[in-house]
């Protein structure tokens, strides 16, 4: 007999989002390359936030530095972040396969999950306060009120149009 969770309804919730949020993580991981090296995805978004910051919010020469000593920043501090997930990522498949995928199996990997998830999406949370932080007070209003809009791009045809 399988024990089932009284929170089924919850437990696909918290599945959902962290299946998204796993997802999410691994394509910044992998779209992203060590010294330089992007995919043409990363180089497109990394692109598209420069253009962003340029063309919409109003920056300015120093304020770009200061934006790409963040960037390089952030990657530094993400990189172990993402090495980890990958790791525990396999040690979770091994032992739900060790417990025959079993649902206890599934909600405790997941529960294991949560810490690490949260703290990423705290970073990079963090990480677009610190770029509004560059902002004056006339430029932060344009980015409260339009940051969304540069990750609802599903791709890059709506940021070339904005070139």
């Amino acid at each position: 007999m399988i024990n089932r969770p009284k929170n089924s309804k919850a437990l696909l919730v918290i599945i959902i989002v962290l299946l998204a949020a796993n997802i999410g993580g691994l394509a910044y991981f992998f779209l992203s390359k060590p010294n330089g090296e992007n995919h043409n995805g990363s180089s497109e978004r990394k692109n598209g936030m420069l253009s962003f910051l340029k063309s919409d919010i109003g920056f300015s020469a120093q304020q770009l530095v200061v934006y790409d000593t963040l960037i390089a920043q952030h990657k530094r501090n993400m990189g172990p972040m993402f090495e980890l997930l990958k790791k525990e990522k396999e040690k979770r498949l091994r032992y739900i396969a060790q417990y025959g995928f079993a649902d206890t199996a599934i909600t405790s990997a997941i529960n294991k999950t949560v810490p690490n998830q949260q703290i990423i999406e705290t970073q990079m949370l963090m990480h677009l306060k610190d770029i509004r932080n560059i902002c004056n007070d006339q430029q932060k209003i344009k980015f409260d009120t339009s940051i969304y809009k540069i990750f609802s791009k599903k791709n890059g045809t709506d940021r070339k149009k904005r070139s």
